[in-house]
């Protein structure tokens, strides 16, 4: 059907905007295309041997794109969830951050956000988990323990929060990072031309801002996995209402109190607030 054929709107994004992070990335590592269905069609491939590199297609995300109002979104039927992902990659040499978004139209947008950054050495990814799909742990673990940094940069909702915790469980060290305005990354990207200030954001919320350090500052004192575990507990109890307890609030100031005393020099902004960064675009 020719008619059909025309610009992909992305989910309400600005098309030039997108496109501009598919050919100004130089490395980029997932094009997207259109299927006979007029779905916009976002290859999932798996890593080698837990490097960035890609390995086998293992499906396809798709998102909807032909009439008013088509929010479709889903795998391609075949899709192994938890053995592929969307990214994009932009840089050189080892790779040092990697942003967690919830679909590729959100790694497009952060990609496009982040622009003033990626002169930044080493490699950058933007990779979608696809919702509340899984993670390369063992690839992100890897970047961390050389010294790179991962970012649970979900939706700014509860949802989105507590797969955040989810994956701090399953990768201890990652900071949290959201949009500071709009639900998500594609909402950011439309507002940015009339929105000032810090583009990122650990959390609006004090309480939950104290609870990602804690766990940073717990990783950083070597505390245990069974105890960083429970530390993301706690945190996602705290993000569905329930008060901290008295023994977690003690805790959190002895760990606090530890890691003052055993360093001479305060953490660098852009890690004392666990996700924040430190960028204002």
């Amino acid at each position: 059907d020719e008619h059909r054929h025309r610009p992909i709107p992305f989910h309400g994004a600005d098309p030039p905007k997108l496109l501009e992070a598919c050919e100004s990335l130089p490395n980029i590592l997932a094009p997207h295309s259109t299927c006979a269905h007029q779905n916009a069609v976002f290859v999932r491939h798996g890593l080698k041997e837990n490097t960035w590199t890609r390995g086998e297609v293992t499906g396809a995300s798709l998102r909807g794109t032909w009439g008013e109002d088509n929010h479709y979104h889903g795998l391609a039927p075949g899709s192994i969830r938890s053995q592929g992902w969307f990214w994009l990659g932009t840089g050189h040499g080892p790779v040092q951050r990697v942003f967690l978004t919830e679909s590729p139209i959100n790694a497009m947008s952060l990609a496009v956000l982040d622009k003033g950054r990626q002169a930044q050495p080493g490699v950058t990814i933007y990779l979608s988990t696809d919702g509340s799909g899984g993670v390369p742990i063992e690839a992100l673990k890897l970047v961390l323990q050389d010294g790179g940094r991962v970012f649970a940069a979900f939706d700014a909702d509860q949802a989105g929060t507590l797969m955040a915790w989810r994956i701090a469980e399953q990768v201890p060290g990652v900071e949290r990072l959201m949009p500071k305005h709009g639900k998500d990354w594609n909402e950011r990207l439309m507002k940015s031309e009339s929105s000032e200030g810090r583009l990122y954001c650990n959390s609006q919320n004090a309480e939950m801002n104290q609870l990602w350090r804690w766990h940073l500052v717990a990783k950083l004192l070597d505390k245990p996995d069974a105890y960083l575990s429970r530390i993301t507990e706690v945190a996602r109890e705290a993000v569905k209402g329930t008060p901290l307890s008295n023994k977690a609030v003690i805790a959190m100031a002895g760990d606090m109190a530890c890691f003052s005393r055993s360093t001479t020099q305060t953490m660098p902004k852009s890690r004392s607030s666990a996700g924040a960064t430190g960028v204002e675009l």
